[in-house]
């Protein structure tokens, strides 16, 4: 019963990032704040539910660029010159450490899970940007 109503949850969650991505952002943060204490009370801790936030973040994307005429990072004023490169720079980095934590460990949840800890706010800094720029 109880993965019946997470399951109905979830999908009424991803029908509201893609409808609405506006919504979707509020529907990403909620998920959020409740995936850890979901995972802690499941029985075997689930590595699936420690990203399910970003499966939000994904789906809320893509209803904001079905619906935004001008969607991307390119889009935003100071991405030209003055973030570009250390924003690059910074994701290069970051897919280093991936590759080395994977060749370390042999694990590719741990090296999933950085690329998501690390590159997490460059979809946030999207979303936010888009958020305040749109007048709804």
């Amino acid at each position: 019963m109880t993965e019946l109503l997470v399951l109905t949850l979830g999908l009424l969650g991803v029908l509201i990032c893609i409808a609405d991505w506006r919504k979707g952002i509020f529907v990403c943060i909620l998920a959020g704040f409740l995936q850890d204490p979901l995972r802690k009370l499941t029985e075997g801790e689930p590595i699936s539910l420690t990203v399910i936030v970003a499966v939000f973040t994904v789906i809320t994307l893509i209803g904001a660029k079905m619906r935004v005429k001008r969607f991307g990072l390119k889009h935003i004023p100071a991405w030209d010159g003055t973030l570009r490169r250390p924003a690059l720079w910074f994701v290069g980095l970051v897919f280093m450490q991936s590759v080395m934590a994977f060749i370390n460990t042999g694990s590719i949840i741990v090296s999933a899970i950085g690329l998501l800890a690390y590159l997490a706010p460059l979809p946030a800094l999207l979303l936010s940007y888009y958020y305040s720029r749109e007048v709804h």
